[in-house]
This record gives structure tokens, sequence and C-alpha cells, in this order.
């Protein structure tokens, strides 16, 4: 199957497992309380599961954030765009610096709302992160895989230039584990 034909495939599948909501797919709601809106999404698969994150992402990589680029609210839900700086790339092909989006916003309408999935928190300027992205080949972005898990901050990076954080004692251990999980993913099949 030709690479392009299997993102376009992967997006229906999302769409669809989107719409399988009542049937246990991809749900998520939303509630007001006071001046803040959390957003709380439960998956169609278990991304806490580093092989199956693996198998769903088309790129695992090391990026630093360079800077927030802007918030938007996409169907109901924010999102904030940043530029990424890519250190290292585990799985895909990538270029030097990646736009990426990630769910939740600091500000909504500019109210000055403070909107997360539940308790996270986005990515900060400065620091580095593993990321575990789908691209978005028509928008050219990359989407943070959804629940927090497609991304995992390297400890102590913000101090740190670029060669730093690459031989980082916890940029290894990241680099090790998501190493091990792409080598054993499990792709995401709809319906399993």
């Amino acid at each position: 199957m030709k690479i392009a034909n299997r993102l376009t495939d992967r997006r229906v599948l999302l769409l669809l497992a989107a719409g399988l909501a009542v049937a246990g797919g991809i749900v998520v709601w939303r509630f007001t309380w006071g001046a803040a809106a959390i957003t709380h999404l439960d998956l169609v698969t278990d991304l806490r599961d580093d092989r199956k994150l693996a198998g769903i992402a088309d790129n695992v990589f090391i990026g630093r954030v360079k800077e927030k680029l802007w918030e938007i609210t996409l169907h109901g839900t924010p999102k904030t765009y940043f530029s990424v700086e890519v250190l290292e790339s585990l799985k895909g092909s990538m270029p030097a610096v990646v736009k990426i989006r990630d769910d939740g916003s600091t500000t909504v309408e500019n109210s000055g709302v403070w909107i997360f999935h539940d308790d996270l928190v986005l990515p900060q300027p400065g620091k580095s992160y593993m990321f575990a992205t789908l691209h978005n080949e028509e928008k050219d972005v990359h989407v943070v895989a959804s629940g927090g898990y497609g991304r995992v901050e390297i400890a102590g990076s913000e101090s740190l230039n670029a060669q730093e954080v690459l031989t980082s004692e916890p940029a290894n251990e990241l680099r090790t584990r998501f190493a091990d999980a792409i080598e054993n993913e499990i792709p995401f099949v709809l319906g399993e």
C-alpha cells in the first residue's frame, strides 16, 4: 500500500472512529464550569501503550518548542499551534522545523481562560519533548496524538542546548523506550 493511501486510509478510519462514539469509539465531551471549559477524551485505542502509540503515529521525534504560533477553536475544541525544531527523528522523515498542533488553549476568544484536555499542560517554548504525531499533509501540520500521550517532556531540557538535550539521560531513556515501541509497534485497526 502506498504511503499516501495509508495516510488517507488512516484519516478515514479516524473519522469513522469519531462517528462511533455511541458504540464506544472516540468520545469527546465538554462541560463548562464558571469561566473554564474542560474537554475530556476517551480513545478508541489505549495510547498509554507505547507500541500502540507508535502504531498510530506517522512520526516519533525529539523536538524543541521554538514558539507558540496561534490558537483556534475547531469544532468546539481549542487547539494551539507551535513551531518545533526537530532534533532527532525516530520514525518518519521530517524537515528541520515543523508546525505542530496540540489540544488545549491558554485563551479562548481573548477571555484569558485556561482550557486543557483534562489536566494536561501545553508544550512550553524552550522545552524539549518526545513527540508522537500524525501528519496532516494537506495543512502541513503534525497533530500530537490525543490525550496527552503524544508528548513526553524531557526533564531539565530548558537549560540545555540541542546536543545536550540529545545526550541527556532523560532523552536516552525516552529514545530507548520509543525505539523499542517502534520496533514492536501495534498498528491501529478499527474494530479491534
